[in-house]
């Protein structure tokens, strides 16, 4: 860790302690730790002396917020990045906010600042009641998207910690994260998250390393505290000394020293492994077939509600999906189609108790069927002499399959009346609910390829909040019903000679990889951060041993049980294939 240690002095007195959490974000730092207090929080009713006045400032706020956060959209940021940040601004546009922060001004005589605070508590408490793990997430995006408002009505009155602090705060947001990002934070430090939330997609896209799950934070640090702070293993050191800073392999600007091979990805025995990424613009494909990947896996559409009050154009949607297309060239796209729920339909009005289970994805396509069959034409068309595939998303059995096909037919019908030219994409499936592992063998019949989203999947197969730290133990990848599952689906697309791709979290992760191999899997789409790891991890081992290895934990009965094998195997076999300090990682 180059420059690191120096900074600690040989021989330093301060007692070292050491805390044990969750890295959701891979990286070392080194500072001192900065505390952020909650701007939300108990407040004092404080009265305004004239209501009008609040409303004005509260407008101005809200228009400041907004122009700040369309600026933030177009600024490059990365593809998760700036979804999330669209999350915000249909917040911010939403009558559900405005009219009840106007209301308590003019009601109860509030201040705007008091307002604002006590309208996103109602609404995230609201949220954070239902019994499902998006509107959790949506809570903290609503409290986010008012702290937004807030600072522009008075900002923070928080000094500036100076850049490369350890930043320590109990619930960490993607506003949080954005804005600590502009101080070069060493790395973030938090009591409450999860691998999937918002914030902590953002952080990995920013390279920040983060660790969660430290309870009692400002009792555990001081303000100044130096500390060492690992987000690949998950360790946290108050007080380190020079021999952890130098024993240390691993840098935040380093990306673990791995550097692609360009060209065709094999595994050790000359096996061939198709590596995709999945990418939403242009430039993260370019950047992603330099090093060593070709074609795009998953192209999530909803990219395209950006900057839109409602669906896009069919008009939008073609320029949109040609350029892609044009991009990715011989080697294709795979476009999902809208993977929303009811909230996109009329932004704001948050009605779903339970929208993983709800109205959303293929279901919301096949009853509000306009919009679908406008996506749909977009696709046809751009799809005239280039390679696109469609993604149908949330499948639960064969009857979706047909009646999507059956609208795909209908609009390719009405673009030949129209004179209108239009190609014959492709047609797959994401695998994500249980139902659709147990039908994947009759969905090979209708699917020309299957893409099996492991996030999802792991989730509704083991019914288990992805983002709730209070479950978190019982999310678990390696569980040996996930690993059944994902050996179906393997084997049924085998059989059937369907491609089959994992797309999912799981996909972009050495400690996975030879897991997935053995179980049959030779298809991967991994995020761009993800590639250089899996073509050094695959380009080292053989299929046959992948496949002994996936039989022996087969036999086993507990995640936790198949995890300790996988480690032990690796680290007797493959530990140069490694970064440094990852098989001292706890995964689920």
């Amino acid at each position: 860790m180059n420059g690191i240690a120096q900074t600690i002095p040989a021989g330093s007195v301060p007692t070292k302690r050491r805390f044990t959490g969750t890295g959701l974000s891979r990286g070392v730092g080194l500072g001192r730790i900065a505390v952020l207090r909650d701007r939300l929080g108990p407040r004092f009713a404080a009265h305004a002396a004239d209501p009008k006045i609040q409303i004005e400032r509260f407008r101005k706020a809200l228009e400041f917020a907004r122009t700040n956060l369309i600026q933030l959209t177009s600024s490059g940021s990365g593809t998760a990045t700036a979804d999330i940040l669209d999350v915000h601004l249909l917040i911010l546009d939403s009558h559900t906010l405005t009219d009840r922060v106007e209301q308590l001004i003019t009601s109860r005589g509030l201040s705007a600042q008091d307002a604002v605070a006590a309208t996103a508590e109602e609404l995230a408490d609201k949220q954070s009641a239902a019994p499902d793990h998006l509107l959790a997430e949506k809570a903290l995006d609503i409290r986010d998207a008012a702290n937004r408002i807030l600072q522009a009505l008075g900002g923070s009155e928080e000094p500036s910690p100076p850049e490369g602090s350890v930043f320590a705060v109990r619930e960490l947001t993607p506003q949080t994260v954005l804005e600590l990002a502009a101080r070069k934070p060493a790395a973030i430090i938090t009591e409450h998250g999860g691998w999937t939330s918002h914030a902590s997609i953002v952080a990995r896209e920013l390279k920040i390393p983060v660790v969660t799950g430290l309870q009692g934070l400002t009792e555990k640090f001081l303000d100044g505290t130096v500390v060492l702070v690992n987000g690949t293993t998950g360790e946290v050191i108050a007080e380190p000394d020079a021999s952890d800073c130098t024993s240390l392999s691993i840098s935040p600007s380093e990306d673990f020293g791995y550097s692609a091979e360009i060209g065709p990805l094999t595994a050790a025995d000359g096996v061939g492994i198709t590596l995709r990424v999945n990418a939403d613009n242009v430039d993260v494909y370019e950047a992603a077939v330099r090093i060593g990947c070709r074609g795009i896996g998953l192209f999530r559409s909803e990219i395209t509600l950006r900057g839109n009050r409602g669906f896009p154009t069919e008009k939008e949607q073609y320029e949109i999906y040609c350029a892609i297309a044009e991009a990715s060239g011989e080697d294709g796209v795979r476009i999902r189609t809208f993977d929303v729920g009811t909230e996109q339909l009329a932004a704001g009005d948050f009605v779903e108790r339970n929208p993983s289970l709800g109205l959303k994805s293929i279901r919301l396509s096949l009853t509000e069927t306009d919009f679908f069959r406008t996506q749909i034409r977009a696709l046809l068309r751009s799809s005239h002499g280039r390679n696109v595939s469609i993604v149908l998303p949330m499948i639960s059995g064969v009857g979706e399959i047909l009646r999507s096909k059956a609208v795909i037919e209908e609009e390719k019908a009405h673009l030949q009346r129209s004179g209108i030219p239009s190609g014959d994409p492709s047609v797959g499936v994401m695998i994500e609910v249980p139902s659709a592992v147990l039908m994947s063998l009759e969905i090979c019949d209708h699917a020309d390829f299957l893409c099996l989203g492991t996030n999802d999947l792991v989730q509704y197969l083991l019914a288990v909040d992805r983002d709730n730290e209070a479950v978190a133990e019982w999310y678990q990848s390696l569980h040996p019903a996930v690993i059944r599952a994902v050996e179906t689906v393997a084997k049924a697309a085998n059989a059937s000679d369907t491609p089959a791709s994992v797309c999912g979290e799981i996909a972009g992760s050495p400690f996975y990889l030879p897991l997935l191999l053995g179980l049959g899997i030779r298809e991967l789409s991994v995020n761009i951060h993800s590639i250089a790891h899996v073509r050094r991890l695959i380009s080292g081992v053989r299929i046959d041993e992948s496949r002994e290895l996936a039989e022996s934990v087969k036999q086993l009965e507990t995640s936790a049980e198949i995890e300790t094998a996988l480690r032990k195997h690796y680290q007797e076999n493959w530990p140069h294939l490694f970064p440094a300090g990852l098989l001292e990682s706890t995964y689920r």
